[in-house]
């Protein structure tokens, strides 16, 4: 009796001993946890700030502007200064709304209700549309604007995706482009069509490379190139293209400039 009752308690107290050593490892797994969540949380916090410090810094810049410009419009009675202020305030505006729009998709993107609305569309047309449209721009830069379009590219898409695409990429060749020239090339094959814009612009260094589709990223030469936007651009046409499944293949060597592709599979229009 002594020994069962021994054997009794040693069991007893074994299994206490195995009981509270896994609830020590439940209680170092849980404490892991939740340091591991809680890290989590303050690098969020900070994204988060970091995020909402670049907009409020890129819609705060051209509202600035804007309202400075204003004034001075007000009190200027040159006709030639006052038509100079205008088209400052106008490129200002004109930044502003590109960031708010960026902001928005941006925004729709994180919650992903962005549905395509697809129909038979002439691919041609718009890329020429939006050459047209952004010339200008390009050659207020002394850049010169190269296009090589295929006539009636026609196939199943949503085109309101399309423009955000090439006008982001079309953007950012400009912004990035302070010598030389602008290329546009749009091709069809049997096995895809190919959008791409090309500049001879400062190129993308590998470490770039691995960031530069990343939300919010933008150039650690920003300062000394004095660019502005919020870095949404190409995360935004990243998202969009492979929406549309289709691959958005950056080739670039530093100081040489860079080209964007946008390969649609033509066995995705045909199925």
């Amino acid at each position: 009796m002594i020994n069962l009752a021994l054997t009794i308690g040693i069991s007893v107290i074994i299994g206490v001993l195995v009981l509270f050593i896994y609830q020590l490892k439940m209680l170092s797994n849980l404490r892991s946890t939740l340091m591991e969540e809680r890290d989590i949380a303050k690098r969020s916090a900070e994204d988060r700030r970091h995020t909402l410090n670049t907009v409020v810094h890129e819609i705060k810049a051209p509202m600035e502007a804007i309202v400075s410009l204003a004034d001075l419009i007000i009190e200027e009675e040159d006709p030639t200064e006052i038509q100079q202020m205008a088209r400052l305030m106008q490129k200002s505006s004109r930044r502003l709304v590109n960031t708010t729009n960026n902001v928005l998709t941006f925004s729709r993107l994180e919650q992903g209700n962005l549905p395509l609305a697809e129909h038979e569309e002439n691919l041609s047309i718009l890329v020429q549309d939006i050459c047209d449209m952004l010339e200008p721009k390009i050659k207020a830069k002394n850049l010169h604007l190269v296009r090589s379009i295929a006539p009636d590219v026609v196939f199943r898409t949503d085109l309101a995706v399309i423009e955000i695409v090439l006008i982001n990429l079309l953007t950012n060749a400009v912004k990035y482009t302070d010598e030389g020239e602008i290329k546009v090339r749009l091709v069809k094959t049997e096995e895809h069509i190919q959008m791409e814009v090309s500049d001879s612009g400062r190129g993308i260094s590998d470490e770039e490379r691995a960031k530069i589709f990343e939300p919010f990223y933008r150039s650690g030469n920003q300062d000394k190139f004095n660019r502005d936007g919020a870095g949404l651009g190409l995360y935004i046409c990243k998202y969009y293209v492979e929406l549309l499944g289709a691959d958005l293949v950056l080739n670039s060597k530093l100081g040489l400039g860079s080209t964007f592709s946008v390969i649609i599979p033509t066995q995705r229009q045909q199925a």
